[in-house]
């Protein structure tokens, strides 16, 4: 990166360090939106400078953690909360001295690898403070969902490009590598699309999310196709995206999810057998659209999905692999990001000697190896409880939207037990987002409780004047 290009930059994080100390709120918005278009400014924009805009975000995201800490203090949203909070210091705490581990090759490796766990977490304090009500909330995630339409529009305008078009590059540490690293394969002889995205991880994850979100909406609204008809044809765009990257944990986890959210809404008296029918009929609709107007990323999602004839063994590596691993790393682990993927990068070297050349793909295997039982034991009893605590806020708060939003929240969380967030960038925020949602329904509720009890206050001493006035009058 040239200098002039660096000085800019280096300017530019000043002033927005600064700005995200007054407008803290505006800012977590601005970072959820860089979140999405950040990979295609990598790409496309400024390729020479793709590790200042890869912390871009983080430098809002630290300066609003910073403004929201001097406004509001860093007390639990709710006191539901604080038990999780507890759990999350502990495994800050116990992140710091793994960086001290002697087998890590560097302290930026360590660095880099605290940062992939616990950067975002402060999202969980603010997210429950970004909106003043559940009507505020389903409004802002609208608006967010809807931005999710035309970038989905292009993975699939990506998906027909030729697989040497400049819309399919991805993010390379050299910027004159220009080339296309991912596609499905001789048969499809098609780019797996990124979209606005640095790497194709990163877009399935956000589809993912943004599916996810799209169903809460769509069932906050009865599943009616009046006034939703842009969520629907952004949902059925979304999943053809879905297709179009190839990666079959997002589409995997959307089926499982449709499924459990209609046999839980229905043992929960939430969903109506009309609301049942409008979502069968949208589901059957949906299907139909992809098939019948976007055939060809659903087939060379099939097709990769036969081809690849691992599935099974995918979906059981997260679950057996750490036990291997523990035995590997031992009890300790190798230090907190020894198994990062930047560690190649940083430390010069493709031969991880700091871990004796063990590798691990799944996430749980990863942590294990890093950080040993103990770590593993912080980390995964935390995503457990925070998503069985969503599936109990989706029984248990007052109002149907507010128990649609949780379950939804608890499916999206479920299947984050054992999927990619530490080493996905993308999945990271939204997850740490998605926790704080979660809170945030509770406090809205406590809110509304407050509110109803203070109006009542207020009506009752407004009643007993009128009373007192007419007692007067009539002496």
């Amino acid at each position: 990166m040239s200098g002039d290009l660096q000085l800019f930059f280096g300017v530019a994080a000043v002033v927005a360090f600064g700005i995200s100390l007054v407008y803290w709120r505006q800012v977590v918005f601005a970072a959820m939106l860089l979140l999405i278009f950040e990979g295609a400014l990598r790409k496309w924009v400024f390729p020479e400078a793709q590790a200042a805009l890869y912390l871009a975000k983080d430098v809002l995201l630290i300066g609003a953690y910073a403004g929201f800490a001097m406004t509001k203090g860093f007390a639990a949203p709710v006191a539901r909360a604080q038990p999780f909070i507890v759990l999350l210091v502990l495994s800050a705490a116990y992140g710091a001295i793994a960086m001290l581990n002697p087998a890590l090759p560097s302290l930026t490796l360590a660095a880099v690898g605290w940062r992939s766990y616990f950067l975002y977490v402060p999202l969980v304090y603010i997210v429950p403070y970004l909106f003043d009500s559940l009507d505020e909330l389903d409004r802002g995630l609208r608006r967010y969902a809807l931005v999710a339409l035309p970038v989905a529009v292009l993975g699939l305008v990506q998906f027909y490009s030729p697989i040497d078009s400049v819309l399919n590059v991805l993010v390379q540490h050299d910027p004159a590598d220009r080339s296309t690293t991912d596609a499905f394969g001789q048969f499809y002889n098609r780019a797996r699309v990124a979209g606005t995205f640095a790497y194709v991880s990163g877009f399935g994850a956000y589809l993912m999310a943004v599916a996810f979100l799209a169903l809460a909406l769509l069932a906050n609204r009865g599943w009616r196709l009046g006034g939703n008809v842009m969520l629907y044809v952004g949902l059925l765009v979304i999943v053809a995206a879905m297709f179009a990257t190839g990666s079959r944990a997002p589409v995997y986890s959307l089926i499982a999810a449709i499924a459990a959210y209609s046999a839980l809404t229905a043992l929960a008296g939430d969903l109506s057998a009309t609301a049942a029918m409008r979502a069968c009929l949208g589901a059957i609709a949906l299907a139909v659209g992809i098939w019948a107007f976007l055939p060809e990323p659903a087939s060379a999602f099939q097709y990769r999905a036969y081809a690849g004839g691992d599935s099974i063994a995918r979906l059981l590596a997260p679950i057996v692999e750490p036990l291997v691993m523990a035995k590997e790393a031992g009890f300790f682990g190798f230090g907190i990001g020894a198994a990062h993927q930047s560690a190649t990068f940083l430390t010069g070297s493709a031969y991880p000697w700091w871990t004796n050349g063990i590798v691990a793909e799944a996430e749980t295997s990863r942590v294990m190896l890093e950080l040993g039982v103990p770590g593993f034991v912080l980390v995964f009893v935390f995503r457990i409880a925070i998503a069985l605590y969503a599936f109990y806020a989706a029984f248990v708060l007052n109002t149907r939207p507010a128990r649609s939003i949780a379950l939804v929240l608890a499916l999206f969380l479920g299947f984050q037990v054992i999927g990619s967030v530490i080493f996905n960038p993308t999945m990271n925020v939204l997850y740490w987002f998605a926790v704080g949602m979660v809170f945030a329904l509770f406090r809205y509720e406590v809110r509304d409780v407050r509110v109803a009890r203070h109006r009542g206050f207020m009506e009752r001493i407004g009643t007993a004047a009128v009373a007192g006035s007419r007692r007067v009058q009539n002496r």
